[in-house]
């Protein structure tokens, strides 16, 4: 649960906090030296079971990947990031925020609130949410194409697998 949190923390608010990737490595280090020193000093090895995946925290892990992508996008967009980069979509230094704000109570009363800022506005959630997606479909892209097992650990189970066989014949001939 604890490594879940870390990477949660790291995703959610490392825009915020550039640091915090330095912060839980050096927080994980100390904590395996800790562990390793307790393990070899002062408590016994724990008993292993054999499980074929993570389980239910694979699923938590995507679902955290997907709603980290969301949010930096959405911060990315919030942060004046995309003005910064095609500065012809800025009009009068607004950030995304003002899309939130209208309908407008007293528009006369707010000169820069008119309708090219309002498009120009749309435009840049429209490139917030495009990158969003595009990051999103490179994501499940490479999961598919990526296989879980890597080839030459495959080979090297083939050939367990092999010797193994090798040696229940060789015992069951004896």
């Amino acid at each position: 649960l604890w490594l879940y949190l870390q990477f949660g923390y790291v995703l959610l608010f490392s825009p915020a906090f550039p640091l915090a990737a330095l912060c839980v490595v050096m927080n994980n280090v100390v904590e395996i030296r800790v562990d390793a020193f307790k393990l070899c000093n002062t408590v016994q090895r724990p008993f292993t079971r054999q499980v074929k995946d993570i389980g239910a925290w694979q699923k938590a892990m995507e679902l955290l990947g997907i709603v980290g992508v969301m949010v930096n996008c959405a911060l990315i967009g919030q942060s004046g990031l995309v003005q910064r980069i095609w500065p012809g979509l800025s009009w009068g230094g607004q950030t995304i925020s003002i899309m939130l704000r209208l309908p407008l109570p007293f528009p006369q009363h707010f000169s820069t609130f008119s309708k090219p800022a309002i498009l120009l506005n749309k435009i840049q959630i429209l490139i917030v949410v495009v990158l969003e997606h595009f990051i999103l479909a490179s994501k499940k892209f490479i999961d598919l194409v990526v296989p879980d097992v890597p080839y030459w650990i495959r080979i090297e189970t083939a050939k367990q697998e092999h010797y193994r066989r090798e040696a229940f014949k060789v015992s069951e001939i004896c």
